[in-house]
């Protein structure tokens, strides 16, 4: 069953493409073909190639790799909550990057300093 994806869509190069399907997590500026409607940095867009889906990530249009890909599972749509989105995925699949750490840190504002720290692992099956 398809899903009706929310997100502007990026269209790609060949030769993004296959970078891709290789596991490389970006997309460069210049492998941009088209874009549908122009997203806001840090918004989550939806990669191409030609129809086929190839994953959503984060676009930013003021670096030289425009899209941050966070997930190639269609299925993974985000949660909104009081107005603020967050995003169900994997530990596995995670990259530290600035953004995502600016995303974390506008996700669950810090009211006191815990004393204990506990780590969540997810595991695909």
């Amino acid at each position: 069953m398809k899903t009706e994806r929310p997100y502007p869509g990026i269209h790609i190069t060949p030769k993004a493409e296959k970078s891709l399907k290789r596991g490389h997590p970006w997309v460069y500026a210049d492998e941009i073909r088209d874009i549908d409607i122009l997203p806001q940095d840090g918004e989550t867009v939806d990669v191409f190639a030609g129809n086929s889906w190839q994953g959503s990530g984060f676009y930013n249009s003021k670096s030289k790799i425009a899209v941050r890909v966070f997930s190639r599972n269609s299925s993974w749509l985000p949660v909104t909550c009081s107005g603020v989105t967050t995003y169900r995925l994997p530990c596995s699949l995670l990259v530290a990057t600035p953004e995502f750490i600016m995303l974390l840190a506008m996700q669950a504002p810090m009211t006191s300093v815990p004393s204990r720290h506990r780590m969540v692992s997810t595991t695909l099956r």
